[in-house]
């Protein structure tokens, strides 16, 4: 294994990592946000399971669409649109 693959191994490790970390924290805090509005409005679970659900949904969402962007070209920040494609590429149909 080369150094430059091996560094894409532990960079890919790296990210994912720290999108459960991210993933852990908004669910959190939805959940948080949630319990403070049950105490405020004296209904028990329901904000909370709200707030959980909100940002469960929320961050799986993200992270299906980072996933596609990763399998897709490699890396999640290199989006292109097909005029972008074309420059990049050098065509001028």
């Amino acid at each position: 294994m080369d150094r430059s693959s091996e560094n894409d191994g532990k960079q890919n490790y790296a990210r994912w990592a720290g999108l459960g970390i991210e993933f852990g924290g908004v669910v959190g805090l939805f959940c948080y946000m949630g319990y403070k509005l049950d105490e405020a409005f004296k209904t028990s679970p329901a904000f909370l399971l709200g707030g959980f659900f909100v940002g469960f949904i929320g961050m799986l969402y993200l992270i299906i669409k980072q996933a596609r962007n990763i399998r897709g070209n490699g890396s999640p920040r290199q989006k292109h649109s097909g005029a972008l494609n074309k420059l990049d590429s050098g065509d001028d149909k």
